[in-house]
């Protein structure tokens, strides 16, 4: 920082019409010192730090930082990390502890800093579990093992050449807030080795203004039918929210007319729209299952919902006259369902607004259990934490990181000999009866979706009486923030391509397709514990499957179908008959080939499964190469 003529530190506030934009790092190497780093270690849990980190300067003996004049990525001179011996795997550099200014608290910060690799060997790929170095931020206001994943944490994948990396988090809305940016080594480095790193930069994250499309995020729809499962997705496209639907009823649904629900906080602004007809805004196919399809369109049917009419005047149900309901066109029931589109124009939007990538889409969750001998009157202070992405819970209050719509689960509730109410409890206001742990031993549990803010609190709260739990490891209480893709992706591509060998059988139930046989594996992303593939980075998923079986001379038509995370993503039930084919089960029969194909947006740890039924039978896939095959490629964010 320069001094004028009257000694005194010249700011942005001296110059005219230069904004001053707080950097909380400091990047001294041109005094030819280190200030502001210092040497670090820290316990690592499958490569991720977990501990206390410890720093001093003799902390990280296999390391030792320095300011270089050679060669230097910036300016005269930058910070030069050298390992003479290796690099050993939880030791790093980390910076000076900050303090937030009270305009950057409940916002996202970008860490941004140039690096290159000087000698040695090291891991650039930016998979988890074999890149070398990555970037994580310390929460030195709750101390401790909090450390906090930023978006971008594997940033350091150029191996040649100066790189850059940019890697953002969302801060805490505590008054006072500290933190502490590191690099680590995620993975041990064998031999010799040394980096310059420079331009080490913490501040606010810029927010473009233009019109703003959004990534496709799983939303929960509700409706006017009971017995009914719901799946949807949404995005915004400017002032327009454009969405899809899928339902499907397990029984005879309860209510005449079907309406769908917007997601919560939305309305249609109905002032754009004409109030002489219903104002059509997508499209939708109605299928009576495995028999008969009708196609039909949507319509605004109030504020914050959205109808179905079928467009099939022969068979007496007119366009203009006739809403889906539980007898129109055909009696629902079980396995019925409806897939519908629409595009509405919301309230309050306009086309010209900061873009999504201000906002901050890491994965936000904790999971904690157990509640030690009794539970007394008063907040439920699980003791046991099992993930906790952003060290967000204590003494039995979660308080949201980052705002958003959190799925919240409570389980294991169990006792006997006493009864007592548990709340889940909001900002101090008991929002839903979760569970009455009874007498009886009854176990209670629940799921929530709720939409919260930054600094926003949850807990569970015993009402009436201490009880005892059933067990050491009950109950537990799961936090899970429902997030859309971040919005710098990695740059490497992803597939995987597997193969169904082993003859498996599509029953007239519901069955997951397992695909045992590994083609292309480039992330080993796919769970054979539970026949799925599990997202190993955000981003947008071409999906391709293909399925061939027989049936023996009988009428076997199947459908089949993807879900993400449970929930119904897309299918396709036209099936191509081929009579009087060759059968490899040694007979002669009809083949029935199934295909399907799209792209699904997905975020790091979704995971993607199909299924098929066949309802009138039993019908036995080809157990030979190529014709029963999952391909899976990430095409970009």
């Amino acid at each position: 920082m320069a001094l004028n003529s009257n000694f005194r530190t010249l700011t942005a506030d001296n110059i005219e019409g230069l904004v001053d934009n707080r950097n909380y790092l400091k990047s001294s190497f041109e005094n030819g010192t280190i200030q502001g780093w210092t040497e670090m270690a820290v316990t690592l849990t499958s490569g991720l730090p977990t501990g206390t980190p410890t720093i001093s300067s003799t902390a990280a003996a296999s390391i030792a930082l320095s300011a270089t004049s050679i060669t230097p990525l910036s300016g005269s001179r930058s910070l030069l990390v050298t390992g003479a011996a290796g690099w050993t795997a939880g030791q790093g550099f980390i910076s000076d502890e900050f303090t937030l200014d009270r305009m950057d608290l409940g916002k996202p910060l970008t860490v941004t800093f140039d690096y290159e690799r000087v000698t040695g060997t090291l891991n650039f790929s930016g998979t988890l579990g074999s890149q070398t170095l990555m970037v994580y931020i310390y929460d030195a206001t709750a101390g401790g093992a909090n450390w906090i994943q930023p978006a971008g944490f594997l940033g350091m994948n150029q191996s040649s050449g100066p790189g850059r990396v940019t890697a953002t988090f969302q801060t805490s809305v505590v008054a006072g807030q500290k933190y502490r940016i590191a690099v680590i080594a995620s993975q041990a480095v064998g031999s010799a080795c040394s980096l310059e790193f420079d331009n080490f930069t913490c501040s606010r994250v810029t927010a473009p203004i233009g019109p703003v499309v959004t990534d496709w995020v799983s939303y929960t729809p509700t409706g006017s039918w009971a017995n009914t499962t719901y799946a949807g997705i949404w995005r915004r496209v400017g002032d327009t929210m454009q969405g899809r639907v899928r339902l499907q009823c397990s029984a005879i649904p309860t209510n005449t007319q079907l309406t769908v629900n917007l997601p919560a906080g939305y309305t249609v602004d109905l002032s754009k729209y004409p109030s002489s007809q219903p104002a059509t805004v997508g499209l939708a196919y109605v299928e009576d299952f495995a028999l008969t399809g009708y196609d039909g369109f949507t319509f605004v049917f109030n504020a914050t919902s959205i109808g179905v009419k079928v467009e099939d005047s022969a068979a007496g149900y007119a366009r203009s006259a006739n809403i889906t309901g539980n007898a129109i066109p055909f009696a629902w029931n079980n396995q019925d369902y409806i897939v519908l589109d629409f595009s509405v124009i919301i309230a309050g939007w306009s086309s010209s607004v900061q873009m999504s990538n201000d906002t901050d889409t890491r994965v936000v969750a904790a999971s904690i259990y157990g509640v030690g001998a009794t539970v007394p009157v008063g907040i439920v202070n699980f003791q046991t934490i099992t993930a906790d992405t952003h060290g967000a819970y204590s003494a039995g209050v979660y308080r949201f990181p980052v705002s958003g719509l959190y799925r919240i689960s409570v389980n294991g509730f169990k006792t006997s000999g006493v009864t007592s109410d548990c709340y889940l409890r909001i900002n101090g206001v008991d929002v839903s009866l979760m569970t009455t742990a009874s007498t009886g031993g009854t176990q209670g549990s629940g799921t929530l979706v709720t939409k919260q803010n930054a600094g926003d609190t949850v807990a569970i709260y015993n009402n009436t009486a201490t009880w005892t739990p059933a067990s050491n490891n009950w109950p537990w209480l799961s936090i899970e923030r429902l997030s859309g893709p971040s919005v710098v992706a990695a740059s490497e591509t992803v597939a995987e391509i597997r193969e169904n060998r082993a003859g498996s059988v599509i029953g007239t139930s519901t069955t997951k397709i397992s695909y045992p046989t590994v083609i292309k594996s480039t992330h080993s992303a796919w769970d054979s514990v539970n026949n799925r593939f599990v997202a190993p980075v955000s981003g947008t998923y071409s999906v391709s499957v293909i399925a061939q079986g027989t049936s023996a001379g009988s009428e076997r038509p199947f459908e089949i179908y993807a879900t993400v995370n449970g929930s119904a993503s897309w299918s396709l039930s036209t099936v191509k008959r081929e009579p009087n084919v060759a059968s490899t089960f040694g007979a002669y029969g009809d083949r029935y080939t199934n295909n399907m194909s799209g792209l699904i947006p997905m975020n790091a740890g979704d995971y993607l499964e199909v299924f098929a039924i066949s309802p009138n039978g039993n019908l036995g896939l080809y157990p030979l190469a190529g014709t029963n095959k999952i391909s899976i490629i990430r095409g970009g964010n």
